[in-house]
């Protein structure tokens, strides 16, 4: 189980990350990022509620140049 302060890191590195980077959220960027600033290896789940909170939904996979298969993308919904 995590931490509050835990929480408090993630939520404050995907709220810097979107800040930094506007647009589309990769989910392996994200989690490469998150684990940057904080110390923590998060799976993807528990990223997804910062986003959602934020805006942010599910647009589904894609591919990218950055890792050999697909990532899931989180778009921001008006």
């Amino acid at each position: 189980m995590m931490s509050a302060a835990d929480k408090r890191a993630i939520d404050a590195a995907v709220a810097s990350f979107v800040e930094t980077y506007p647009g589309d959220v990769p989910m392996v960027d994200l989690r490469c990022y998150v684990r940057e600033k904080t110390g923590l290896d998060i799976s993807g789940p528990v990223l997804a509620h910062p986003l959602k909170r934020l805006g942010y939904r599910r647009d589904g996979e894609r591919k990218i140049d950055t890792c050999p298969g697909k990532t899931v993308f989180y778009t921001r919904r008006p």
